[in-house]
């Protein structure tokens, strides 16, 4: 039992975290999962992997999990925040949780529904710096370029940052060479719509939370992560845009 209740907590913990979710909430949500489950569990997550102990009766389990890959994921956050909810309130059992748990793994939008949110999201953000219609066409263009890199260099296990020089450099490229054929479109503006849905604003905004909840270490490497991040973005830009004035 020790096995099972300790393979839920894990998987709860490693779905919030690879998610982007906070590490307190990761910690607070695995501890509260295992009282309603009648088992005391201490839980220390950091950014890049997970420790807890599951203990009843005398009996121990203690378990270490490794953390390698992180996106950003509020659905998934969110479901695993109803679900332990329900298990506190007594809705649910272990083998309920369990379930629960791994019909949430899949995918929560499929992926020609992420590329045309990426497309309307980016020409939405050039459509607010002041974009016209040509340049709301090429933005959401942009957009589907940069996801579309980002999406095949994350399946082939590429570095986050390595993704993001890319994706930065394909859509400064995209715009530049947009304008050879359109003269009169603002590849900046292009450019920033872009790369709008990759700018790590979720990672910031958990970097601060987890700051304000005392969390030091992972708060400070959450905003290292992010700020290098944004760096690879702007090198990306800047190489390309470099490149094409060349």
């Amino acid at each position: 039992m020790l096995k099972e209740v300790m393979g839920v907590i894990m998987t709860a913990g490693e779905m919030l975290l690879t998610s982007g979710a906070e590490v307190y909430r990761a910690e607070e949500t695995m501890e509260r999962m295992g009282r309603a489950l009648g088992y005391t569990v201490e839980a220390y997550v950091t950014p890049t992997g997970i420790m807890a102990t599951v203990a009843k009766d005398g009996r121990y389990l203690t378990k270490i999990r490794r953390v390698r890959m992180r996106s950003q994921d509020l659905g998934k956050i969110a479901g695993v925040n109803q679900i332990s909810r329900e298990l506190a309130a007594g809705l649910l059992d272990l083998a309920e949780t369990k379930n629960r748990l791994n019909q949430l793994k899949s995918p929560t939008y499929n992926l020609p529904t992420q590329f045309f949110a990426v497309m309307v999201a980016s020409l939405s953000l050039t459509f607010m710096l002041g974009g016209r219609q040509l340049e709301l066409v090429v933005a959401a263009g942009a957009g589907f370029l940069a996801y579309a890199v980002d999406y095949f260099l994350s399946r082939l296990s590429a570095s986050t940052y390595l993704r993001s020089f890319a994706a930065a450099f394909v859509v400064a490229s995209a715009a530049s060479s947009a304008r050879l054929l359109l003269p009169n479109i603002s590849v900046p503006q292009v450019i920033v719509g872009g790369l709008m849905v990759l700018v790590p604003g979720v990672a910031m905004a958990s970097a601060v939370r987890d700051l304000v909840q005392g969390e030091l270490l992972s708060g400070v490497v959450r905003v290292v992560e992010a700020v290098a991040i944004a760096a690879a973005l702007a090198a990306g830009s800047a190489v390309a845009v470099g490149f094409w004035r060349f």
